[in-house]
């Protein structure tokens, strides 16, 4: 204090260096209790002097809290509020301000805001880094970014402990499985935590992992490749080898752990590919020798698909497979193109083509053409599914489907130029199975016993011997019916559905019936589609299925209710005939009361203008005017010639009335008819349009256009 005094009586007042000594001393003398004028015998009043002591402390304090915000840039222009917890860690506060942020207490805080405008002024700090200073030292804030503070030192300290659990793992197997736990629960925390944090915990996991995973799984190969014998062992190394792949190792320990497996694979393949080959498919004709060489290679994908790249001569004896069939697709084209247009369902198409094409084959070729023809026969199958939903099967409907013999009338032979091997014959079956005796339903027209009740079956028995029965006879639709009754009864839904899917694509009555009722209710897997209930119901009847075959044991309701559901939904129709008429576009089903016809129509056309703007209302004038010149006559010879035929109706209606009272009332039932047709035209039209979900539907759409 007395070398500043010294310094100040020794220079000009009014220089620039004698002007910062004078204020460094303000300082001093203000935090001491001096008066700095008296002591100087300066002409400054001490409150001046005072006052500069106070702005040189408060630019003191200002330059702190610059280098410390800005020890953690921002990425951004202004400050995030998660990057505040960058200002707050331990480290960076308490370089700074010598304790740590959770440590301040009010009187801190409250100095450091009474700071903050001399700070503004100043302008040593960007708007950012003011907002960021502001924010942390606010009283308001301080708790929640205390307690977040707090929050983060638990992270760290568990991270620490996890990173000192990964440094005493040891090359074992037990030890590499924990590794992804550890990383797991380290993500978990770290997910809120500095990315310097995560970043860190990651590259130990990932060294621990490469420290302890190369020795494991070295260990894993030198046994594998030790103990390795035929396919099964080849198998063994192929799925090791793909876990090798996929393992979170460097590309360096990867490649290094993989040659002796692929080498192994290469010493084992040749003699796998010869034992394989004495049983491929390697001379392929006609449709069932198709089917068995896609069952065949199939089969070997699911083996030795991961090995083909490493075991040529397994990739060349699939490629021959495959080659073997091309003669038999080019030749067996035209059985299997009827065998698609035959088909009842999509499902059935998508298993014709899984069973007789590959993949590969679909694209190109003969199979292009196959699938082709696939999804034509798709799309047509599910326009009549559509149709039906609406009015049922129709005439033109039942044309499509039997417009091709089904899948069982179709000849698999190939033509003469290369014949096909005679197919074995079918396993015979005996009259009556143990099968029929436990399962057969009494309303099966095809049974070969008397049949048995839901409630009297014996199923733990009726169960297993079906299952030998269909084993046996597979070709029998009434086994794999009586099968998937017993597995219904047994509890077992979903096998029994499938059951009853291949007795219903043999045509067999009593499996459309059970799956109308799973359809109905949505059971076994199946989603409810009222629609295909229906539609199985009524083949189930045309089968000669007894209506009522009540599946007790599902749950679902009788067959004899999805019919009645069909009937009572074409009741609620004022006149249904017409619309079924209007809907398939069929004229000649119209009545022949032409009056009747037009106001019926009419009348929807207003509506479908009104609420569904599916016409313009000069479309419906036209309309209108349409129908009324059609019945006015065009000429003096034909207005002549209608009103004699008019008078005459009127005196045939009146001789009539002489004779019978009762023709008076009829003449006024058809008055009255025409009267409401208008009105009977658009109820069955809110009929139709709620039913099917609204104005814009499709079902709607074809309606209007046929209108």
């Amino acid at each position: 204090m007395h070398k500043l005094i010294a310094a100040l009586h020794a220079g000009p007042a009014r220089t620039v260096s004698a002007a910062l000594l004078l204020a460094l001393a303000a300082s001093m003398a203000a935090a001491q209790g001096i008066d700095l004028g008296r002591l100087l015998n300066l002409p400054l009043p001490a409150r001046q002097l005072q006052r500069m002591g106070e702005q040189q402390a408060a630019q003191q304090q200002c330059q702190k809290l610059k280098d410390w915000v800005s020890s953690a840039p921002a990425a951004a222009g202004v400050r995030r509020p998660d990057e505040w917890m960058k200002l707050v860690d331990d480290a960076v506060f308490g370089t700074h301000f010598g304790k740590t942020y959770d440590q301040l207490t009010i009187e801190d805080l409250r100095q450091m805001q009474a700071v903050l405008p001399e700070c503004q002024r100043l302008g040593n700090m960007t708007p950012g880094e003011m907002q960021s200073v502001q924010m942390v030292w606010n009283p308001s804030t301080h708790a929640n970014l205390s307690r977040q503070l707090a929050a983060q030192r638990g992270q760290r300290s568990e991270l620490a402990g996890l990173q000192q659990e990964l440094d005493r793992l040891q090359p074992i197997e037990a030890d590499f499985g924990r590794i992804d736990a550890i990383e797991a629960r380290g993500a978990a925390l770290s997910r809120s935590a500095p990315a310097e944090d995560r970043t860190a915990f990651q590259a130990r996991v990932d060294a621990t992992r490469e420290r302890i995973g190369v020795a494991v799984v070295r260990e894993r190969v030198e046994r594998a490749v030790a103990q390795s014998a035929g396919a099964e062992g080849l198998s063994e190394l192929a799925r090791l080898h793909a876990q090798v792949s996929k393992a979170r190792l460097s590309a360096g320990a990867v490649e290094t752990l993989k040659r002796p497996l692929a080498e192994r694979i290469a010493q084992l393949g040749p003699a796998i590919a010869q034992d394989e080959r004495s049983r491929a498919p390697l001379a392929v004709a006609g449709v069932d020798g198709l089917e068995r060489s896609v069952a065949w290679i199939a089969e070997f994908d699911r083996r030795y698909q991961a090995l083909m790249a490493l075991a040529p001569p397994l990739a060349e004896l699939r490629r021959d497979a495959v080659a073997a069939r091309s003669s038999a697709l080019e030749s067996t084209q035209g059985a299997l193109l009827a065998t698609l247009r035959g088909a009842r369902s999509e499902a059935e198409v998508a298993s014709l083509l899984q069973r007789h094409l590959l993949a590969e084959e679909m694209a190109q070729g003969q199979g292009r053409v196959v699938k082709e023809e696939a999804a034509t026969r798709s799309a047509a199958l599910q326009r009549v599914a559509k149709d039906e939903a609406v009015f049922g099967r129709q005439p033109e409907h039942q044309a499509l489907l039997n417009a091709a013999p089904t899948a069982q009338a179709v000849a698999v032979a190939a033509p003469a130029a290369a014949p096909a091997a005679p197919a074995a014959p079918p396993p015979a079956a005996p009259a009556v199975t143990r099968c029929d005796e436990l399962a057969a339903h009494p309303d099966d027209p095809t049974r070969a016993a008397p049949g048995v009740a839901d409630e009297r079956m014996a199923v733990k028995a009726a169960v297993s011997a079906c299952t030998d029965a269909v084993k046996a006879a597979p070709q029998l639709a009434r086994l794999h019916f009586q099968l998937g009754r017993a597995l219904l009864e047994a509890k077992q839904v979903k096998e029994s559905i499938a059951h009853f899917e291949r007795a219903a694509a043999m045509n067999h009555g009593g499996a459309y019936v059970y799956l109308a009722n799973a359809y109905e209710v949505g059971g076994g897997g199946l989603k409810k589609d009222a629609a295909k209930a229906a539609d199985y119901a009524r083949r189930g009847a045309q089968a000669g299925f007894g209506s009522g075959a009540a599946v007790g044991s599902a749950g679902a309701p009788a067959a004899g209710n999805v019919l009645a559901d069909a009937r009572e939904l074409r009741e609620k129709y004022e006149d249904g005939a017409t619309m079924r008429a209007v809907y398939y576009g069929d004229a000649s089903a119209l009545s022949a009361e032409k009056l009747y016809v037009q106001a019926y129509l009419l009348g929807q056309v207003e509506l479908l203008a009104a609420e569904c703007n599916s016409f313009k209302m000069t479309e419906v004038r036209e309309f209108r005017s349409s129908a009324l010149r059609s019945q006015l006559p065009k000429t003096e010879n034909e207005m002549a010639q209608l009103g004699w035929q008019q008078l005459a109706n009127s005196l045939r209606v009146a001789a009539n009335a002489m004779k019978n009272p009762q023709s008076m009332a009829d003449v006024a039932n058809r008055e009255q008819r025409l009267e409401d047709a208008p009105a009977m035209g658009q109820k069955d039209l809110v009929t139709f349009v709620t039913r099917h979900g609204g104005c814009g539907t499709a079902p709607l759409e074809r309606y209007t256009r046929n209108l």
